[in-house]
């Protein structure tokens, strides 16, 4: 009931661009804060400079400022071990806005076979198999030990488009 839409496609990357560009402000954000941690000059001045230029509330900026070993902090500014996440978590969501527009562009394909079809929806980031005739029970227990679910709107077993997915199947439809 409390399920959230899946995006695909096009929705999906312009989520993704909005999710990308707030980690580049946070990235700019924690530089621009180190680059004033580093300055000599006294706390106070540093907690000034950082709220008036970096728009972060003054306990905040106190916290940044004034290391607190008690709370693990040892160190003026962010952590580097924030700012690499932050850079991995940017190229993550830079490969995703890349993999799903390359997604959108392609065509969808059906291959038929004797008993079954084999469909690839692009669009929808699905592959499904679609058998002419109720499968035997083998057979599903393969499909879905191979992460096929069945799909009643479809009417097909379906799995998420990934290279592991046409993997399990070809070993699922041998």
């Amino acid at each position: 009931l409390n399920r959230k839409e899946r995006l695909t496609g096009m929705a999906e990357a312009e989520r993704l661009r909005a999710q990308l560009e707030g980690c580049e402000e946070l990235q700019e954000k924690m530089k621009a804060v180190n680059k004033i941690c580093r300055r000599n000059c006294t706390d106070e001045e540093q907690v000034d400079a950082i709220v008036a230029e970096c728009g972060i509330k003054e306990e905040q900026a106190k916290e940044l400022v004034y290391p607190d070993p008690d709370r693990g902090r040892y160190s003026k500014g962010f952590a580097s071990y924030c700012l690499s996440s932050n850079l991995a978590k940017i190229k993550d969501l830079k490969a995703k806005i890349a993999r799903h527009e390359a997604m959108v562009e392609k065509e969808n394909k059906v291959l038929e076979f004797e008993g079954y079809d084999v469909e690839m929806d692009y669009q929808e980031e699905r592959l499904r198999i679609r058998h002419h005739e109720k499968p035997d029970a083998q057979t599903i227990q393969d499909l879905k030990g191979n992460g096929f679910r069945w799909s009643p709107k479809n009417k097909a077993w379906q799995r998420q488009m990934t290279s592991n997915a046409v993997y399990a199947a070809r070993r699922v439809l041998k």
